[in-house]
């Protein structure tokens, strides 16, 4: 695929591309199959997140980092398996994202995570020299080829801050317009917003839309479950006030449920 790894359109596949282009596809993998070890990578850096208590937003780095590596990288590979990768983009966001955790932080939790259904492998790493230098060679080894996968492009721009932004102006107009029931629910609806969001980078969607697609979005999602009426300010609506193009209403069901 052309394009240059700095380019957010380099990023971005089609569904069509992503069940069909991507390197598992070369190797034999199905497209259920690569959605199956895609999603066991994202658990696992989501229960990283949490145990080494980074935030949600690093979450998502890494996952995205582990998605984009996986365009080109099939999930057969054995070289550096998949939830090896998934570790060492836990270990690669934490430092871009400024949320630093020491190697062996990251080593000793992620270890427990991929080998507990045999939790003496991961105790191992404690008790043994050997396997603890063996481990983290492969997880260092293992960041090289995830930087040379993405191109060294580490910037991430994601959903949250237009999320953010978007709850904000519905709350201003609302209050302006002296719409209180909406006013008063807000915050559930931005609490919901957000949990949705969370579980989207178990998908694909990070692959296939802008980030303020995803944001608008997961937000007319929540506010169509709550039943949450979302304002209209001089004919605009709230995805209106970013540049969004009216994306959201791209982003399908099947998209979100991908996965």
């Amino acid at each position: 695929r052309g394009g240059r790894h700095d380019s957010a359109s380099y990023w971005r596949w089609s569904l069509v591309e992503l069940s069909q282009g991507t390197a598992s596809r070369r190797d034999g993998v199905s497209f259920a199959e690569e959605l199956k070890l895609r999603r066991e990578c994202s658990v696992l850096i989501q229960e990283a997140q949490e145990l080494l208590e980074v935030s949600p937003v690093t979450y998502a780095t890494a996952v995205t980092y582990c998605n984009r590596y996986f365009l080109h990288h099939s999930l057969r590979d054995k070289g550096v398996p998949h939830l090896l990768v998934a570790t060492c983009c836990v270990y690669l966001a934490c430092k871009v994202d400024e949320q630093p955790k020491p190697l062996h932080a990251v080593m000793r939790v992620c270890a427990r995570l991929r080998h507990r259904a045999q939790p003496a492998l991961a105790a191992r790493l404690q008790s043994d020299p050997e396997e603890y230098r063996k481990e983290r060679e492969a997880l260092l080894r293992g960041e090289v080829e995830v930087l040379k996968a993405l191109g060294f492009d580490l910037h991430i721009t994601h959903p949250h801050k237009h999320l953010l932004a978007m709850l904000s102006w519905v709350n201003e107009v609302a209050t302006r317009q002296g719409l209180e029931e909406v006013s008063r629910r807000v915050t559930p609806l931005g609490n919901l917003a957000f949990r949705l969001l969370s579980d989207s980078f178990h998908t694909l969607v990070c692959l296939q839309h802008t980030p303020e697609a995803v944001a608008a979005a997961m937000l007319e999602l929540a506010a169509m479950l709550l039943g949450v009426e979302l304002p209209v300010d001089n004919g605009r609506r709230f995805y209106e006030r970013v540049s969004v193009d009216d994306d959201t209403h791209r982003v399908s069901p099947d998209d979100t449920e991908a996965g």
